[in-house]
C-alpha cells in the first residue's frame, strides 16, 4: 500500500498504520487465518510488488483500469468513487473549465487523475488554455502547497481523500469533478492479486 492516502491508509501520530484499506486487508487476513503484514511502497510500486510475489495483495485505493488488468487480476470492486477538485476556500475555481492556465496538483502515478486532466489539456475543454500539471508523491505536501497558495491553485484527487482533508480543515473546499457533458467522473477501486 501507499502511505499516506487518507482515508484509505495513513499513519497516526504514534506511527500506527490505519485506514479503510487496512481494515479491509485485516478482514481478508482474518478470513484466511493469516497475519496481515503491511508493506509501505510508492504507489507505482504496488502492482510490481504483487506481480513479483513480494506482496500477496495490493490494496491502496487502486482504480480498476484496463491497462492495470493486463498485469494483475482485480477483485470485484469494493468501492465506487469519483474525482474532485479541492481548492482553497474562497477560490474562484468552481469547475474544470476554471482550471484554464491554472496550477493544478496531481499525486504522482495516479493514472486516472493525470490522464483525465491531460486529455482535457490536449483535446478537451482546456485545450485553448491548458492548465499546468504539477505532480507530487506525498498528498500531505501537496495539500500544504495548496493551503499556502504559492504554487498550486487546485488539486485533482479521489473524492474520499478530498472529503477527508476538507473535514479536517475549513481552508479547503471540494468541487465534484464533472465532465464536459455534465456527468460526474466515476471509477471503481479493487484489490490486486497476481495473475491467476
Amino acid at each position: 500500500t501507499k502511505i499516506p492516502f487518507p482515508p484509505y491508509e495513513f499513519q497516526t501520530s504514534d506511527g500506527e498504520i490505519i485506514g479503510v484499506d487496512v481494515e479491509i486487508g485485516q478482514a481478508i487476513a482474518d478470513e484466511l487465518g493469516v497475519d496481515l503484514e503491511i508493506v509501505p511502497v510508492d504507489f507505482d510500486e504496488v502492482i510490481p510488488a504483487v506481480e513479483s510475489g513480494k506482496c500477496d495483495i495490493g490494496i491502496s485505493g487502486i482504480s480498476i483500469t484496463y491497462e492495470r488488468a493486463k498485469h494483475v487480476d482485480f477483485s470485484v470492486p469494493y468501492y465506487s468513487t469519483s474525482l474532485s477538485l479541492i481548492v482553497p476556500t474562497g477560490s474562484e475555481i468552481n469547475s474544470i473549465e476554471d482550471l484554464a492556465s491554472k496550477e493544478v496538483g496531481i499525486e504522482s502515478d495516479t493514472t486516472t487523475s493525470y490522464s483525465l486532466i491531460q486529455n482535457h489539456n490536449t483535446s478537451g475543454i482546456l485545450a485553448q488554455n491548458p492548465c499546468n500539471i504539477h505532480t507530487c508523491e506525498n498528498i500531505s505536501d501537496m495539500m500544504l502547497e495548496l493551503k499556502e497558495g504559492d504554487s498550486l491553485d487546485a488539486i485533482v484527487i479521489d473524492s474520499p481523500t478530498a472529503q477527508y482533508f476538507a473535514n479536517a480543515d475549513s481552508n479547503y473546499t471540494i468541487i465534484p469533478l464533472q465532465m464536459e457533458n455534465g456527468a460526474v467522473f466515476k471509477e471503481s477501486n479493487g484489490i490486486v492479486v497476481a495473475k491467476g
